[in-house]
């Protein structure tokens, strides 16, 4: 075998391992999430127990304690007829402050109390239990679902992007939690299951919600400022009412996780938690965290972060210190969504005819991630006050409102081969009004600008194909003379191809291949991960950043291999580079046959591959295999004419 088609081959074969290779890690990955999952969701049992003990414990403790207080009032009745009549008013007074308390006590039972906020941006729900913020809809930005054919369909709640659903109703977003001194978890404490009181100035200028809360002689204030952007102003106020010092050690809770817009079963490689600070140069440092690694009950890394996010392929919801200088630290807290949120999902899954899989959306597992405060000491009649802001939207209009959340929108190595071709194509989508036609326009205009590199690339392939059938026999004739000797045939076959003029390694044939690579990659990011294609219709297409869904298949086969849509246009383009591989000249070597046949395997393995991806690039690859397959019939007329 020559040292090309060695070469050629082994490109193959790696390339064909690293595919092999990354789907048994990826499987590997799932697997140990599964078992992590499952873990937690023991340990989260074996602790729900444990509470349901404590709460009976302490359910009967308050009950002897009652029967104490009782016993002791008849005493002290008993004592106070004795007494005089200051004695008995002294006594009735405490009697009322303690019944006083235990009704305070009592009122944790009431049910909480909804209700819903509205600016230009923004519809949410908001609740006094723990002062927190239910839901969060982007009024901005509609469902997939959404019939754009009705009227009024843009100023349609119900149409709204729940961008934080109630997951789940114990975890809550931009909660608050103290420790005042005890080891007990942030994340654990009673702060956020208690009932706040509420004044509601919505309807004043600034437009402001207050909730007040005094727990263990400290009085808390939680203060959210709305604005008309993507933007909640927050602050809180810790005032220590005690007689001695109090130690506090708090933390924030940014959005209690975030919807997801890709498969259920995918999730875990959609959302991320992402955090930023500053080293000591003062230069901005962020990084992330995979779905696994935040859910984790260990997690948990202390530095000045200035903010952290929550991120999925468009949206985010952003948590940002004020003064990171008081921040500590990050921890996370997990979660799986209530039954009452999969069986939603699962009821709306059935309207639209598909197949819902009950057992993924069960295995997905959110997170809420927490800002640490630095513990601080408050003497009697002290205050404390932290601010913070948070913000919803897509990457792109929170990238608008600061310069640093550009890194939210991260196109990974090819980062600014992406973004010019996002530029292009929303330059050729605002000529056309159509994303669908920008795409194919700008494919067009790549292989034009390569076609030169393409045309050198066919030519020096034709005439190395040439070059090699006219000394195939000598080389197998050298071959069967030094079959026992590898380094003389080497030695002989390198002489005979440098004689002949013959380059066994036609780099220049392969240089629009490499050219392409970074074009591609770049643009499978862009279209992964960019907000400008989403929802963008062309034909029968509803989504270009979505699999095409020609049609709902019923057939339990095919859903368990494909699922429920049938795919039209990575059909089409697996079909267009099959008939491009049969227009390649037939090589006359059996080594290059046999590698043609290797060829035509990957491209079908590659269209299993394009079938689940993003119909906007398998449009890209149908155009360039469609116009590929007009340049090999140029270039061979235009050859047949030179020739002539």
């Amino acid at each position: 075998m020559t040292p090309e088609k060695r070469f050629l081959l082994a490109m193959s074969l790696s390339l064909l391992f690293l595919m092999i290779w990354g789907q048994v890690m990826v499987k590997k990955r799932q697997a140990a999430l599964k078992k992590r999952q499952e873990q937690q969701q023991q340990v989260q049992q074996n602790n729900n127990a444990q509470n349901n003990n404590d709460a009976q414990k302490n359910d009967n403790a308050q009950k002897k304690e009652q029967n104490n207080n009782e016993n002791n009032n008849e005493n002290n009745n008993e004592n106070n007829n004795e007494n005089n009549n200051e004695n008995n008013n002294e006594n009735n007074n405490k009697n009322n402050d303690e019944n006083n308390n235990e009704n305070e006590k009592q009122q944790q039972d009431i049910e909480d109390e909804k209700f819903v906020v509205e600016t230009p941006k923004y519809y949410m729900t908001w609740t006094n239990k723990g002062g927190s913020l239910v839901s969060l809809k982007l009024k901005e930005y509609v469902t997939g679902d959404t019939d754009k054919k009705k009227e009024g369909w843009q100023n349609n709640q119900e149409n709204w992007l729940d961008i934080i659903p109630e997951f789940n109703t114990r975890h809550l977003s931009l909660t608050f939690a103290n420790n005042t001194g005890n080891k007990e978890k942030l994340s654990a404490s009673s702060l956020s299951s208690l009932l706040w009181n509420v004044i509601n100035e919505t309807d004043k200028n600034p437009r402001r919600l207050i909730f007040t809360k005094t727990d263990n002689g400290v009085l808390y204030k939680k203060i959210f400022t709305f604005t008309d952007e993507n933007i909640i102003k927050g602050e809180v106020v810790i005032t220590n009412t005690k007689d001695q010092k109090v130690t506090c050690s708090p933390a924030i809770g940014g959005s209690s996780g975030i919807s997801w817009e890709c498969a259920d079963k995918t999730v875990s490689q959609f959302i991320t938690l992402h955090h930023f600070y500053r080293n000591h140069k003062g230069n901005p440092v962020s990084s992330y965290e995979y779905l696994d690694t935040a859910t984790a009950d260990d997690f948990s890394i202390q530095n000045n972060f200035s903010w952290l996010s929550i991120d999925n392929k468009y949206f985010s919801t952003v948590i940002e210190a004020v003064n990171p200088k008081e921040v500590s630290g990050i921890t996370s807290q997990s979660f799986s969504p209530d039954i009452f949120y999969i069986q939603k999902n699962i009821s709306a899954k059935r309207e639209k005819g598909e197949t819902p899989n009950e057992k993924d959306l069960k295995a997905i597992k959110l997170f809420a991630p927490i800002l640490q405060f630095a513990s601080f000491d408050l003497a009697k009649g002290e205050s404390k006050t932290l601010q913070f802001h948070f913000r919803a939207g897509s990457k792109v209009d929170l990238a608008k409102d600061n310069k640093e959340f550009t890194l939210l929108e991260d196109f990974g190595m090819f980062d600014f081969v992406a973004r010019f071709l996002l530029a292009v194509a929303t330059l050729f989508a605002g000529i056309f009004g159509n994303y669908g036609i920008a795409i194919i326009c700008m494919t067009i205009c790549i292989k034009l600008i390569l076609f030169p590199l393409t045309k050198k690339q066919q030519l020096s392939m034709q005439k190395y194909q040439k070059s090699m059938k006219v000394i195939q026999p000598q080389l197998k004739k050298l071959q069967q003379k030094y079959k026992n000797n590898r380094q003389k045939l080497n030695q002989e076959m390198m002489a005979l191809y440098k004689k002949h003029n013959v380059n066994p390694i036609p780099v220049g044939g392969c240089l629009p291949i490499f050219i392409q690579i970074p074009i591609f990659i770049g643009l499978y990011q862009s279209l992964q991960y960019s907000i400008l294609l989403r929802q963008e219709t062309f034909l029968w297409v509803t989504d270009l950043a979505q699999p095409d869904r020609f049609m709902l298949v019923d057939w339990s086969l095919f859903n368990s291999v494909f699922g429920d849509y049938l795919n039209i246009l990575p059909i089409i383009m697996t079909v267009l580079w099959i008939l491009q591989q049969k227009l390649m000249p037939r090589p006359e070597s059996p080594e290059m046959q046999q590698q043609q046949k290797i060829f035509m395997f990957m491209t079908i393995f590659f269209g299993f591959l394009f079938y689940s991806l993003p119909s906007g690039l398998v449009m890209y690859w149908l155009t360039v295999n469609l116009i590929s397959i007009g340049e090999q019939l140029i270039i061979r007329k235009l050859k047949e004419k030179q020739e002539a």
